[in-house]
């Protein structure tokens, strides 16, 4: 029911990727094992932008693909271009309700593990700790980059741009994973709305409809928010809940 999160406000979440970077380790001694790997993702010579709206769940879009790496374990880094200025949708960029676009900035700068492609106006996305790596397996490998937008979509007051915070995003082994389907129904739906009627009322915004994830069994009163700090408990991942109707007029409330 209640959220102020800036993704509630957006139609769309761009990024506008560029390079991808992997450099190889030796997992035992954690020293780099040769030359970085610098992989192009742009599309015919052009940024790859990806609608992060457009791909929830299980659904996902592929960046880099027929490519031969040696298996191993690597550091792996991803570059989003910024997007700093309104109305500029040649780069990353957020598109919200009422039609404005402001540009979207990963904040972090830093190089790859001592690696930086060569160019100043792009942010980081690290996907690899110190003696944590990216396993590349002989044959098929699929990686999935997981954005958490409720948690990672930050709209700083006064700027042209929105800023995409890098500790929302994880890096999944699609062939370890699995997804978490549901529907809500609409006697808990209305009530969710009826909960949230009069703060949506006070700040004029709709009311807007989620379902968190906890780890463990908790008693409901210390399940929090995203950032929740004890004694309450944050939740581990966050989904919309999207309406649909069937060509009979049945409505779903599902996530």
């Amino acid at each position: 029911g209640v959220s102020d999160a800036p993704v509630d406000d957006a139609n769309k979440v761009v990024l506008a990727f560029k390079d991808v970077v992997l450099i190889p380790f030796d997992p035992e001694t954690g020293e780099q094992t040769g030359d970085h790997i610098l992989l192009d993702a742009s599309e015919s010579g052009a940024l790859h932008q990806v609608d992060l709206m457009e791909y929830q769940g299980k659904n996902a879009k592929t960046i880099i693909s027929e490519q031969q790496i040696a298996p191993g374990d690597y550091a792996m880094c991803v570059y989003a271009k910024d997007g700093r200025q309104l109305n500029d949708t040649s780069l990353s960029y957020v598109e919200k309700t009422d039609g404005s676009v402001k540009g979207l900035v990963v904040p972090s700068r830093g190089s790859c593990f001592g690696f930086k492609p060569d160019t100043s106006d792009q942010g980081r996305l690290k996907f690899s700790q110190k003696r944590q790596y990216v396993k590349v397996h002989t044959g098929h490998n699929s990686y999935v980059v997981e954005f958490d937008l409720r948690k990672g979509l930050a709209d700083p007051v006064g700027q042209d741009h929105m800023n995409m915070n890098s500790n929302s995003v994880s890096l999944v082994n699609a062939s370890d994973s699995g997804h978490i389907t549901g529907t809500v129904s609409n006697v808990q739906y209305q009530a969710c709305e009826a909960d949230s009627a009069a703060w949506n009322a006070i700040h004029d915004v709709p009311a807007v409809h989620s379902v968190y994830l906890y780890a463990g069994s908790m008693d409901r009163s210390t399940m929090g928010d995203m950032g929740a700090t004890a004694p309450l408990n944050a939740p581990v991942a966050v989904a919309n809940v999207n309406e649909s109707q069937d060509e009979e007029g049945n409505t779903t409330y599902s996530y």
